[in-house]
């Protein structure tokens, strides 16, 4: 009886249904058959699905960037069960983000300052910059739809790791506690890039580094660093960045 819906939704080309399907979170699918259901005969029905779409992206990536215990799909499922038009759908979702403890803006800002960097970071910091870099090309261009394609995308820290007593070159702050519990892996000290260019950098001076973030095109979340510095890659620059990039995650992923 649903097959026609996996079928209509996996041959839709969507930016909002491709990201939900990246995401992977179980929890929304249920609604996504009920927005078949319910638009399945409205003249406006590809507008309406993707507003279901791109509401149901807020919740699904704010619970992966997050991952919290609190539970889910027991808050979803009277949504669930009121959800009959996109305006209600979106009501619903805005008061689950809306808790303080799990899905809200303070957790999601939280979150993009963690103090490790495992796979689970990894993979969401290369969603976010991904992102990022389709809307710094949106904007510069004044059009929508722009989609990264580099080989190999990788993370890049800018303020580097180091290993096994390596000494940091010029450039940079000094490392203290704070530095690698709030700075070294925030979304504002990372930096999506290939992975030959990645290999290449490594731990360089600063200046180094810059020039060829300049050279690389066509990345211009690379370009723009230079637009956070004064003296050098610091605290201050990092916080610079971070900010300029959380807002745009709020501003993404919102109601």
């Amino acid at each position: 009886m649903l097959s026609w819906i996996f079928e209509e939704f996996y041959r839709l080309d969507n930016p909002h249904k491709n990201f939900l399907v990246k995401l992977d979170i179980v929890h929304v699918y249920p609604f996504i058959f009920k927005a078949y259901r319910i638009f399945r005969n409205a003249p406006e029905k590809q507008t309406l699905l993707e507003q279901v779409f791109k509401a149901l992206e807020v919740i699904a990536f704010r619970d992966k960037l997050i991952r919290t215990r609190a539970d889910l799909p027991t808050r979803l499922q009277k949504a669930l069960q009121d959800f009959e038009d996109v305006p209600t759908l979106r009501q619903k979702l805005k008061e689950i983000c809306a808790d303080k403890s799990y899905w809200a803006d303070t957790a999601l800002t939280n979150a993009l300052r963690p103090e490790g960097y495992d796979d689970h970071w990894r993979k969401n910091a290369s969603i976010i910059l991904g992102r990022y870099e389709n809307y710094l090309h949106a904007q510069k261009s004044r059009t929508k739809g722009y989609t990264i394609n580099i080989e190999n995308p990788q993370i890049e820290h800018i303020a580097p790791q180091t290993e096994n007593n390596e000494k940091l070159k010029s450039g940079y702050c000094d490392y203290d506690e704070n530095f690698y519990q709030n700075y070294l892996h925030c979304i504002g000290n990372l930096l999506l890039i290939d992975e030959a260019h990645n290999v290449s950098i490594g731990n360089r001076d600063f200046a180094e580094k810059l020039e060829s973030y300049n050279n690389a095109p066509p990345l211009l979340q690379q370009k723009e660093i230079k637009d956070f510095v004064q003296d050098k890659w610091d605290k201050e620059a990092i916080e610079r960045r971070h900010n300029k990039i959380v807002d745009f995650v709020l501003k993404t992923w919102s109601l």
